[in-house]
């Protein structure tokens, strides 16, 4: 794929790597970027809930990388992340999105530690470079996303309450009915939400709510 086959040292070759997305044809493309790096495919899993299943049935999976696509559903993926960073920390993950672009995005991601967050458009040898760093334990993310993305989002217990109906679908007012406030109430509430979450629609809060796990 690129010329010449690039061969990874053995201080950096990961026990179990698996690459989750519904595109098989990406899958094989990732796969193929892998080989070409000496390194082997575990897996290809087209949903995260397998690749949960599959990395608890395996007893020697305490280290590994899990690659992730860009089409998974979002909440899943960040979902996967959560339960790696608990249950095995010692996996690198890698995600390659449509969103690398938006730094809140990058946060969200750096914040559930992620190695590294690609853009979908990268070129194979960007993919395959990153995958060396990542596996030489390099986190892929600049100093001040970094910096940023470990500082905790603050909501108050009624904006949390605010926030949970609104992933609900409620209107505003019937938020506002639900909680016994009045509508300006809930407007302001709504007003300190967005701005903690640097977002300017309820749809965008409730999707950085759940990348940052207050959902």
């Amino acid at each position: 794929m690129f010329g010449m086959r690039r061969m990874v040292g053995t201080a950096t070759i990961a026990s179990h790597i698996f690459i989750v997305d519904e595109n098989h044809a990406l899958c094989r493309g990732y796969s193929a970027i892998l080989g070409d790096l000496g390194l082997s495919t575990t897996a290809c899993i087209n949903c995260t809930t397998d690749c949960i299943h599959k990395l608890q049935a395996l007893s020697n999976a305490e280290d590994g990388l899990v690659i992730v696509g860009p089409n998974p559903d979002e909440r899943e993926v960040f979902q996967l992340f959560r339960w790696l960073h608990r249950e095995r920390p010692n996996i690198k993950t890698i995600l390659i999105s449509r969103q690398a672009s938006d730094r809140d995005f990058c946060l969200d991601v750096a914040a559930n530690h992620v190695k590294a967050c690609l853009p979908h458009t990268a070129r194979c040898e960007d993919i395959a470079q990153a995958i060396l760093d990542v596996l030489a334990g390099k986190l892929l993310f600049s100093s001040d996303v970094l910096e940023q993305a470990f500082q905790p989002i603050e909501l108050s217990p009624r904006e949390r309450d605010v926030l949970g109906l609104m992933a609900e679908g409620k209107t505003y007012m019937l938020i506002a009915e639900a909680l016994s406030l009045s509508c300006k109430t809930v407007d302001n509430h709504r007003h300190k939400i967005f701005k903690k979450l640097n977002v300017t629609s309820k749809e965008a809060a409730v999707a950085r709510a759940y990348r940052r796990g207050l959902l």
